[in-house]
């Protein structure tokens, strides 16, 4: 999905380079350059978000396989618990 992001973004400077390069001739066709241009940067930024989530994803599976590897036991993340061991010490878990 990084690849795919980074070649979409690639695209997309391409076709806005195209149509400023247009836009400073005076170029007759920039309507279709500047629509190219604007979906290759929605393209991108589509796909680099897409990206970004599974790249998320894949760190939040990480603490549970970290566990699962070594044979402990995984207990999910729980906010309030961990402020509580925090605040207080772990004497209240």
């Amino acid at each position: 999905m990084c690849r795919e992001a980074r070649e979409a973004g690639l695209r997309s400077d391409d076709a806005a380079e195209r149509f400023v390069g247009a836009e400073l001739e005076g170029g007759h066709w920039l309507k279709p350059l500047k629509d190219s241009s604007d979906y290759s940067a929605m393209e991108s930024a589509r796909r680099l978000i897409e990206a970004y989530v599974a790249a998320k994803e894949a760190l939040g599976a990480e603490r549970p396989v970290w566990f699962a590897v070594r044979g402990a036991v995984w207990r999910p993340f729980d906010v309030r618990e961990e402020a509580e061991a925090l605040f207080f010490g772990a004497a209240r878990r």
